[in-house]
């Protein structure tokens, strides 16, 4: 690859710092890295073209750009490595780290790893911290915590707290802690508890439980065991059960 191609990666590593880090990060080297597969020791990458990387033991400073189709795998287990994936990437990574996914790239995530999923990019996650929003895409099973909003899909299966805001489209089973408000539309299965206000509206089914508050609404199933209680005040007051 020549100069000017390398030059190029290099600059959208640098890019994708956010700018607090970008300062401390000028005089570091980047390894960029097209084609073939590659066992990678801890550092500051470009995973671009159609290579695929492992870096098996990240330690505490490793940054990589993926982008353009290639693949990354790494995890958290001895360290906490940074991860941007954009225009078709793919990043598998569990125990750990963090992930910024736009551009249509995709994240397969477990376990503790921080995701900030937007931009038509996609996850599949279980047991992590998601944020996502800007026509993103998601499965999350068993999370830490989820944020989904801003025209954000997604499914969710399992514990967590889980909100649902800002003209997202959510389906939630048995999740026990879902708030859904300014303009979200949910629909409830299995034993999940949702509480709703601002203009939310909650399609209730099966055995689900809907708590609403002011304007929002809910459509319960019919044939179901769905239990829908209204209540004044502020949602944040009550104590979650």
């Amino acid at each position: 690859m020549d100069k000017k191609a390398t030059d190029e990666y290099i600059e959208r590593f640098m890019s994708a710092i956010d700018d607090e880090g970008r300062e401390q990060y000028k005089d570091i080297e980047v390894q960029v890295i097209t084609e073939g597969e590659h066992v990678l020791d801890a550092g500051y990458y470009v995973v671009g073209g159609d290579a695929q990387a492992i870096i098996p033991n990240p330690g505490g400073d490793t940054n990589v750009l993926v982008v353009d189709r290639a693949q990354l795998t790494t995890n958290g287990y001895n360290g906490h490595p940074y991860v941007v994936a954009d225009d078709h990437g793919l990043v598998n990574i569990d125990f750990g780290g963090s992930v910024i996914a736009k551009g249509d790239s995709r994240v397969n995530a477990a376990w503790d790893v921080f995701l900030l999923i937007a931009e038509n990019a996609a996850s599949k996650s279980v047991g992590c911290h998601v944020k996502m929003w800007d026509n993103s895409t998601g499965e999350i099973v068993d999370c830490q915590e989820a944020d989904i909003h801003d025209n954000a899909e997604a499914h969710v299966n399992g514990v967590g707290h889980i909100r649902c805001r800002d003209n997202s489209k959510v389906r939630v089973t048995d999740c026990t802690w879902v708030d859904a408000f300014d303009d979200a539309e949910v629909v409830a299965t299995g034993a999940s508890k949702v509480s709703a206000w601002r203009r939310a509206k909650v399609d209730a089914r099966d055995s689900t439980t809907v708590y609403l508050y002011h304007d929002a609404v809910c459509d319960p199933a019919e044939g179901g065991n769905v239990a829908v209680i209204r209540r004044m005040g502020d949602p944040w007051d009550y104590e979650r059960i």
